[in-house]
């Protein structure tokens, strides 16, 4: 369960941090701001991240998308 809800996702094709580091992995990732983390929460967070074995990656021809869920979207009043 999400501490917070996030209030944009990025949506993009990737690939496993792990071996075989296999392509064909569509990433979503939520942003949240302003969310408080316990410092345990955090320190399995740390431990988690630290056991990518793959660097990062050039973007090339990959597309990250952004995503904003519908709720989020503001409105626009003048919008008949």
């Amino acid at each position: 369960e999400l501490a917070a809800d996030p209030s944009v996702f990025y949506r993009y094709s990737g690939s496993f941090t792990t071996p075989p580091c296999a392509e064909g992995v569509e990433w979503l990732v939520g942003e949240v701001r302003g969310a408080a983390l316990a410092p345990a929460d955090l320190a399995v967070l740390a431990w988690v991240a630290g056991r990518s074995v793959r660097p990062v990656q050039a973007l090339d021809a990959r597309t990250v998308e952004t995503l904003v869920p519908f709720n989020k979207v503001p409105l626009d009043p003048s919008f008949n």
